[in-house]
Formats: structure tokens, sequence, C-alpha cells
């Protein structure tokens, strides 16, 4: 019988762009660093069931899956957009210094005088990095703003440039 979790305890690795074939193969856009999460025989959740990927194939930055239980085209096409999620306990250990972009979400910003700024609502991949939503402000998530990242006391240092964050927007918050 397939593990129970809850939505909130699984994260998301990958996203159905696409079918491939006519055997149910899916196209995946990869939304992790750890690609080995798509070799056949893995397990993933994805609108709400655990299936094994029976075979997987890499065109470009997409993987193409097989899945346990998704054998027509018709079937892969009802999980389009759909994302493929895993266990937050399954995912990889990590060095002292590294951290998972998702945990940040939640955690409290204030600039380098200690002056609040709003909470991560959103941590935003983009091509040449990822980007923090703090209240509604979107900082480049380079070393050039984020000053320090404290995971102990879920809280991020940031340094804006001038203008970044004016007064009236930190009252809203």
């Amino acid at each position: 019988m397939p593990k129970k979790t809850s939505a909130d305890d699984r994260v998301q690795i990958g996203q159905v762009v696409g079918v491939f074939g006519l055997k149910g193969h899916v196209k995946v856009k990869i939304l992790t660093e750890f690609t080995e999460r798509f070799e056949p025989g893995q397990k993933l959740w994805i609108d709400g069931h655990e299936r094994e990927i029976l075979d997987a194939k890499w065109h470009r930055d997409q993987a193409r899956i097989a899945l346990a239980g998704i054998s027509t085209p018709e079937l892969a096409e009802s999980l389009r957009w759909k994302y493929l999620e895993v266990p937050k306990s399954e995912r990889p250990n990590l060095e002292e210094d590294e951290y998972y972009v998702d945990d940040l979400i939640g955690f409290e910003a204030f600039d380098a005088s200690g002056k609040p700024l709003g909470k991560v609502n959103d941590v935003i991949a983009a091509p040449a990095h990822d980007i923090l939503d703090i209240g509604g402000v979107l900082v480049p998530a380079v070393e050039e703003f984020v000053v320090e990242i404290d995971l102990d006391n879920e809280r991020v240092v940031i340094q804006p440039i001038p203008g970044l964050f004016d007064d009236d927007s930190v009252e809203a918050r």
C-alpha cells in the first residue's frame, strides 16, 4: 500500500507539459536540480496518487517519462499541467551552508540595519537566478542583494538599492 502524505508534506520536482508518443509517456518540465529523481524505479506523486517511473529519456531540458498506470495518450493528456511531487522527507541531504529555496518562504526579511521589510512570499525560479518576492517587491537572490540567510531564525537580510522598498510599501505589509 502506498505511503500517505498530504500535499503540504510534498515538494514539486516537475510539471507535465505535454504528451509524447502513443504509449502514454509525458513530457516533464524539470523543477529540481536533482534530476536523478526521474530515473526508472523512482516513485513520485501526481494528482494525489503515487506512481512509479517505468522509463525515462531526456530531450534537451525535458524528461520524457512513462508512469505506472498511464498507458494511453488520453490518460497522459489528463495529467497536463499537473505537478510531479515527492515527500519532503525524501529530499536529499544538503551540505551545511546549503538550503532548499522553498524553505525560505515565510521567512522575515530585514535590511542590513535591522529594519523589517516584510515576509518572503515566494521564491520565483528565473533563468539567471531566483527572485525573492518580499511583500510584493521582487528582489534578485544574488550576493549583491541577499546579504545573509539565517535558517535557524527564519530570516533573510537584504541590502536593497535606494527606492526598492519605500516607506509606504513597508508599512502596508
